[in-house]
């Protein structure tokens, strides 16, 4: 079951009530179909779409002049993830009167969510909303989401400038940063971020994770310090020192580290992708680590880095090679062009003795590292 996306208003995160969307509707237009119509609804919010919209599209044609139809089938629209339906959903949607905004601010928010940025920007811009800090936040998380940085970044800007009292519009800019190799302008970021949230655990911890990038560790500590003291059981404060470790070659005391992150939230995915690179690292700690990465997994099925590792631990000894083709052709259903899935399957079938196979992701090694050289870490941000 789909679950679909919520009716709520970005600002303040108050409920929108789709219904009051409408402002000049008819009387006759509501007694006709408003039972149909919220029958309708009711199965969407229930995430039941392959009822729910067929039906909200016989209801917009029983009111054409009523805009909530119309925007819950650019809802269905954005779950079916065809473009070509959204746009053309979207372009029914606007061609409606009586659109406040409402209902334009809604609409731009499940675009953004679904990953349509420059319509989500469209429908913001209809509006008197189009400019609050929030919209340019979530259209700065759209356009980071979809691989476009460079937007990303300037949305991530404008939302600062428009309120430079959220934190999390100085995290996400520096975040991004940092991703994009620029960390002196991450630092910076920083720096304003722990100016004005000075008792800020999360600021502490990113500005220690920069260090670490950097290179530092001894500084990365300082700033781990000063949130341990702040918050004492945080799985992020722990998870910090768990990295730090790691970063002085202390795997054992990282891995312990890890562990107690994980005992105190055991649905973070990473902290169990961390403490499987830890247990890597101590010696007969591979089944340890390849456990903790089927954890990382059966969490976030999407976690492609988990995948990998645990398929270089599958390789190890030969001690199983078809988990480890699982494993990599499970990444590369969602990233064809991961040129590290790519070889360790050639080193599978090389080992097999499938030698076709292997040539032929030889073959793909070699034209993706002509063609994209990717920059793939090995570490999680």
């Amino acid at each position: 079951m789909t679950r679909p996306l919520a009716p709520s208003l970005i600002r303040g995160g108050a409920i929108l009530v789709v219904l009051s969307c409408v402002q000049t509707i008819s009387a006759q237009d509501l007694s006709s179909s408003s039972a149909r119509l919220e029958r309708s609804l009711g199965l969407y919010r229930s995430g039941d779409l392959r009822r729910a919209c067929p039906a909200i599209a016989n209801a917009a044609q029983d009111s054409p002049k009523n805009p909530v139809p119309r925007l819950y089938l650019l809802g269905c629209a954005i779950h079916s993830r065809s473009t070509t339906l959204v746009r053309t959903r979207q372009e029914a949607f606007d061609n409606v009167t009586h659109l406040g905004a409402p209902a334009h601010q809604t609409a731009g928010e499940w675009l953004a969510l679904g990953g349509y940025c420059p319509e989500g920007e469209r429908e913001f811009s209809m509006g008197p909303l189009g400019d609050i800090a929030a919209v340019r936040f979530a259209l700065g998380q759209c356009y980071q989401a979809a691989g476009n940085a460079t937007e990303a970044e300037a949305d991530y800007e404008k939302a600062l400038q428009l309120d430079p009292d959220k934190e999390d519009y100085y995290l996400s800019l520096a975040i991004l940063l940092m991703a994009g190799g620029k960390p002196e302008e991450a630092g910076k970021v920083l720096l304003q971020s722990a100016a004005r949230f000075p008792d800020s655990v999360r600021t502490l911890i990113a500005m220690s994770l920069l260090h670490l990038e950097l290179g530092y560790p001894d500084r990365a500590r300082l700033g781990y310090e000063k949130a341990k003291v702040l918050a004492p059981d945080s799985p992020a404060v722990w998870k910090l020192l768990g990295r730090i470790q790691m970063a002085e070659g202390t795997y054992e005391d990282a891995a312990a580290s890890f562990q107690h992150s994980a005992s105190i939230d055991k649905t973070d995915a990473q902290t169990y992708l961390l403490l499987g690179m830890a247990e890597m690292k101590i010696e007969r700690g591979s089944d340890k680590a390849l456990a903790a990465f089927k954890r990382a997994i059966t969490i976030d099925s999407q976690l492609n880095e988990a995948r990998i590792l645990a398929a270089s631990v599958c390789l190890q000894d030969k001690r199983d090679l078809e988990k480890a083709k699982i494993e990599l052709l499970a990444v590369l259903s969602t990233e064809p062009t991961s040129i590290r899935a790519h070889r360790l399957l050639m080193q599978v079938y090389q080992l097999q003795g499938m030698s076709q196979r292997a040539a032929a992701e030889a073959a793909e090694v070699h034209r993706l590292s002509k063609t994209e050289p990717a920059h793939e870490s090995q570490e999680p941000h």
